[in-house]
């Protein structure tokens, strides 16, 4: 947390945008400046964004220099364009997210996420991201992220985020058995243990 010039006695909210027109930070950019500013003082905020958004082809017209300047101060980070946002989850309490992979890694930690609920983007009804909705937060304006992190903390389903997480992660904690049985068999050796 040091090192991302972060206060280690604060609570640290996460925004993990993917892209495209209906991604958190290419539908929401405006009302995130607004949100960052009213969360800044309370929360660490850490800024993640795919990769596609630093590319103008894939977010024409937009200045991320610029619009980061807007947001920077004391307790947060943004991700660079060559970082891996995957790294910065185990320092996130709170997860805010629209359709990124970040938001299906995320229940591993059983930790509120709030997802950004745009109205443009469709979803498959029983996939596992509608049923991460049902157990999360959603907002269609994030312009008032205290109120959200606040909401999202206050009713956050430990119990429920825990099914979640096993149901993504079957056998979480014997990776290492699984690889060595699948390593052993595809080589058509005898695993001795």
């Amino acid at each position: 947390s040091t090192a991302l010039n972060l206060d280690r006695g604060k609570k640290t909210v996460m925004l993990a945008s993917s892209w495209g027109p209906h991604s958190l930070i290419q539908s929401q950019k405006n009302e995130i400046i607004r949100g960052v500013s009213n969360l800044a003082g309370e929360y660490n905020v850490v800024i993640s964004l795919h990769p596609n958004n630093f590319n103008k082809i894939h977010f024409e017209g937009v200045d991320l220099r610029q619009l980061f300047s807007k947001i920077a101060r004391e307790n947060v980070y943004i991700q660079g364009p060559g970082e891996d946002g995957h790294l910065l989850l185990p320092i996130a309490d709170v997860l805010v997210t629209d359709m990124t992979s970040l938001g299906l890694y995320f229940p591993l930690f059983n930790r509120p996420i709030i997802f950004y609920d745009s109205p443009g983007q469709e979803y498959f009804p029983d996939s596992l991201n509608q049923e991460l909705r049902k157990a999360s937060h959603v907002t269609r304006d994030v312009s008032d992220l205290r109120s959200d992190v606040r909401e999202a903390l206050r009713s956050f389903d430990k119990e429920k985020m825990e099914e979640l997480a096993e149901k993504i992660f079957s056998y979480r904690g014997r990776a290492w058995e699984r690889y060595s049985c699948e390593i052993y068999e595809s080589l058509g050796l005898e695993q001795k243990l």
